[in-house]
């Protein structure tokens, strides 16, 4: 009973805040009261310190600047701000966030290399911002149906063209397998990582640089590829293999977005390869 109690406690933050992203899309006003309930239950159980809540409403007003100042000069120094204060939380540089490990040197398959899985607040939150300001989402049927149409067609283009690469490279391999791990990895995934990182790399990122390169009549491809790379760069604790697949991903990811406009289309086609991946292929990778 008391194991389960504790479970209770280290995962109630992170559910509350995952649905706070999702009802992004049905209610944003009943997304801001789970939004300030996880925050809150953070607290409580000890996955939130007072350091952060120092961070938070200056990377609030970054947001809120971007949305709606009008000088230039305010609005580039924002997203300075705000770009050079996300990086510091995704790789975890900000003080006051406690995050829950779920896996410690876990193996998903006899040739798959141990892996360790935190939940981490930080992504959910720059995308909570992001959904209830900057991003446009997709309400009418319509809209999904042109979603889902162009990311089955760029996620099997990423599948063929990422995982062939990758096994060819030797990087993984093809082991089919469905461990016990895969609910908690599929809807932390979904959640905290391909919403987290598509609202920031896509619906932020490669949508400003899209505006910079048509206000001066670059390519917008050149958007597309800077997204990439950086994206990739926020690999860069997997080594250099894995920082250029991810870069090659955030191809296939942002061309999915530029094709639509729609931040879903890229979450779609991320999440779609990340769960092949986990389960027909080594994860995170092979070892020999």
């Amino acid at each position: 009973m008391l194991a389960d109690l504790h479970l209770f406690d280290s995962y109630l933050p992170y559910v509350l805040l995952g649905l706070s992203l999702l009802l992004c899309w049905i209610s944003k006003k009943t997304a801001a009261v789970f939004f300030a309930a996880a925050l809150g239950a953070g607290y409580w159980f000890g996955n939130l310190k007072y350091e952060c809540f120092l961070v938070l409403p200056i990377l609030a007003a970054f947001v809120l600047a971007l949305r709606y100042a009008s000088h230039k000069s305010l609005r580039f120094l924002a997203h300075l701000g705000f770009f050079a204060l996300t990086f510091a939380l995704f790789f975890h540089k900000i003080p006051g966030f406690n995050n829950f490990k779920v896996f410690d040197g876990t193996q998903v398959c006899n040739a798959c290399a141990p892996f360790t899985l935190y939940l981490n607040l930080e992504g959910g939150i720059i995308a909570f911002l992001l959904l209830m300001t900057l991003i446009p989402l997709a309400r009418s049927g319509k809209d999904w149906a042109q979603i889902f149409q162009t990311a089955s067609f760029w996620l099997v283009l990423c599948v063929l063209s990422l995982m062939v690469t990758a096994t060819y490279v030797e990087y993984v391999k093809f082991d089919m397998k469905f461990p016990p791990q895969v609910y908690v990895f599929a809807l932390n995934n979904l959640i905290l990582v391909c919403i987290a990182e598509e609202a920031f790399f896509r619906g932020y990122l490669q949508k400003y640089l899209t505006s910079f390169c048509t206000r001066y009549q670059f390519p917008k491809f050149l958007a597309l590829i800077a997204a990439s790379l950086l994206f990739g760069l926020r690999h860069f604790s997997g080594g250099p293999a894995f920082i250029g697949l991810s870069a090659i991903a955030g191809l296939f990811y942002g061309a999915a977005y530029m094709k639509t406009g729609r931040i879903e289309a890229s979450i779609i086609t991320h999440f779609g390869l990340n769960i092949i991946h986990f389960l027909f292929f080594s994860y995170p990778f092979f070892v020999h």
